[in-house]
């Protein structure tokens, strides 16, 4: 899970750094050649980059953000479900404890999708596995948020929202402080928030299922902003849509969270022959007996 997502978005920041560089080109006198030639809109593209860049304030954007409450509530719940995985406490932070002999889940197990994205969080950090390369740069990341909504009458789909906070200020610091990118580096956002909306929907059999749609919004950016940018990257650079980013971005953690028929998730390790999304406080249900 995390190397794919780890390469997924080395390549999108390097796209969107150097759409940074041809933008700050091309405004020197370029639009006519762009437009005519990509149909890219220059004055609606710098429109949305300057939104882009503005500081995002984390509490009133992502409402679902998990807490330290509630890495200390999936701590206990999974104390008593199947031991000893998560170690640690409120002040000295929560790690995976690889060495653990889990206990196989003798009840079904609820988490929270705040629990959820705590956990992927924590495991994530724990295996250092939340940095990515720019060429010999590192930028971390951080899970802030998984959100269930919109679960059909029938409990066979449901929207998954996942948000990623990259810190891209020891990439300014070690990259774009000499001459000339010292001069493009306040277009440059500290840290870039990528939040990604799917379709899960579950099949026939226990860990069949298949991730559909895709909403992206990056930062400030509404989700027709963001597709409109990102519309714009691909005409110029022959990259993949927002819709298509959204599901790149978000099909690994699903996948790490439910598992696969060919990979083992969390659901299969912690023993459950069944997990979906449950109605109930919108939380993800791990069956012992589906």
């Amino acid at each position: 899970m995390a190397e794919k997502k780890g390469t997924f978005l080395s390549r999108l920041l390097k796209r969107l750094l150097i759409f940074v560089l041809v933008l700050v080109f091309l405004a020197t006198g370029g639009y006519l050649f762009v437009r005519f030639y990509y149909g890219v809109d220059l004055i609606t593209t710098f429109t949305h980059f300057a939104k882009l860049t503005k500081a995002v304030d984390e509490e009133s954007t992502f409402t679902n953000k998990f807490t330290i409450a509630d890495q200390t509530a999936l701590k206990g719940d999974l104390d008593t479900s199947i031991g000893n995985y998560i170690v640690g406490n409120e002040t000295d932070g929560y790690t995976i404890n690889n060495d653990a002999e889990l206990t196989p889940l003798s009840s079904d197990l609820n988490l929270s999708d705040k629990e959820v994205g705590a956990l992927v969080d924590i495991i994530l950090t724990s295996n250092e596995t939340n940095t990515i390369a720019l060429g010999d740069a590192k930028v971390t990341f951080r899970v802030i948020q998984i959100q269930f909504s919109n679960l059909s009458d029938d409990g066979k789909s449901v929207d998954f929202n996942v948000v990623v906070k990259l810190d891209l200020s020891a990439f300014k610091e070690a990259k774009m402080s000499k001459f000339p990118l010292k001069y493009l580096k306040k277009y440059v956002p500290n840290y870039l928030y990528m939040s990604s909306t799917v379709t899960v929907t579950h099949g026939e059999e226990a860990f069949e299922y298949t991730v559909s749609g895709g909403n992206l919004a990056i930062n400030g950016l509404t989700q027709k902003e963001t597709d409109s940018l990102l519309g714009d990257i691909k005409r110029i650079f022959k990259t993949s849509g927002a819709d298509e980013i959204a599901r790149q971005f978000a099909t690994p953690i699903v996948d790490g969270i439910i598992g696969t028929n060919e990979n083992q998730g969390l659901a299969r390790q912690i023993g459950s022959n069944y997990a979906f999304v449950t109605g109930i406080e919108s939380s993800i249900e791990f069956k012992v007996n589906a």
